[in-house]
């Protein structure tokens, strides 16, 4: 298609995605705050399932029309950016986020594991199908494992949060997922689509257009929660929408586009400033965590600058292919 309109099917895309995630997050919230789900572990399951359904859709679709690598990508720039300009503003608008769980804490070195975990596998050149099962099943356990501990997670909603009153409202909150669902897959297929359009066009990798415009716009979910979670007081669900995203990222939405269609790549260049700056993050986020049980406005000043530096390297590394 024509420069000018995939611009405008991309943004309208996104835009589509962003709202049909927003409502499936603030539906979910409505169903962990009836069952009295703690904060933490609704945050870790439902929350992060549903701020990365854009990212899973926008893999498997990827995969189907025979280009996995924008899935892999748009998962390494949305766990920088998740990292990052997901948690920083949070970070900041909380005026520091207490870390004081020992239990958390170790929460934070299975998140900076899974970040790079798609990376490690990727080395070779390519993640396979076997890598694609390895990344589920550390998925799988990750949340069973997590679940299984849920009595670890004490604090829950409020019961002045509590909005579903009877059967019919739960039934009508499923009702709107499942339409939130259908537009979330329309709007994933839009971004695909404009997305290949638009690197052909100005003959722009697809790495670039995954790792910083995809990847940017879908990650909007995660810093939108991120930032209501603080302004009504639930603190402690930002840090467990950013771990539990990760590991969704890496381990659900690769390992599924994995096993649609093997990612494998001719060179490592469109990946190499990304791949380094996954390594940084992760590095960041379990010394913050780690370190006087808080990450602190400072910290989370830094880890916006530390994504800004990363566009700019993105660029600088990558300025003969752009």
């Amino acid at each position: 298609m024509p420069i000018q309109l995939a611009l405008i099917v991309f943004f309208i895309s996104i835009v589509i995605v962003i709202r049909s995630g927003s409502v499936i997050v603030r539906r979910l919230s409505r169903v962990a705050r009836f069952f009295q789900i703690s904060e933490f572990v609704a945050a870790f399951v439902l929350i992060s399932i549903a701020t990365s359904l854009p990212d899973f859709f926008v893999g498997v679709l990827s995969a189907l029309h025979g280009a996995p690598e924008l899935s892999f990508s748009n998962i390494i720039g949305a766990n920088i950016a998740t990292l990052t300009i997901a948690l920083g503003p949070a970070v900041i608008l909380a005026r520091g986020l207490e870390v004081s769980s020992s239990t958390i804490r170790r929460e934070t070195l299975y998140a900076a594991f899974a970040a790079v975990l798609p990376i490690i596998l990727f080395l070779d050149g390519a993640i396979s199908r076997v890598d694609g099962v390895v990344l589920l099943i550390f998925a799988i356990w990750y949340f069973i494992r997590l679940i299984s501990q849920k009595g670890r997670f004490p604090e829950v909603f409020s019961n002045s949060d509590v909005y579903l009153v009877n059967f019919k409202e739960f039934v009508r909150d499923f009702f709107v997922l499942a339409i939130a669902a259908m537009f979330l897959i329309l709007g994933a297929e839009g971004v695909i689509q404009s997305a290949l359009s638009i690197a052909s066009s100005l003959e722009i990798s697809i790495s670039i257009i995954g790792i910083l415009l995809v990847a940017l716009s879908i990650t909007l979910p995660e810093i939108v929660f991120g930032v209501r979670a603080v302004m009504m007081g639930h603190k402690s669900m930002v840090l467990g929408n950013v771990i539990g995203s990760i590991v969704v990222n890496s381990g659900f939405v690769i390992g599924t586009t994995a096993l649609i269609a093997p990612i494998s790549v001719p060179s490592f260049s469109p990946y190499i400033v990304g791949m380094i700056f996954t390594a940084i993050v992760a590095a960041m986020f379990i010394l913050y965590a780690h370190t006087n049980k808080k990450i602190t406005t400072f910290e989370g000043f830094s880890l916006v600058a530390v994504y800004i530096i990363f566009v700019f390297a993105l660029f600088a590394f990558n300025g003969s292919v752009v």
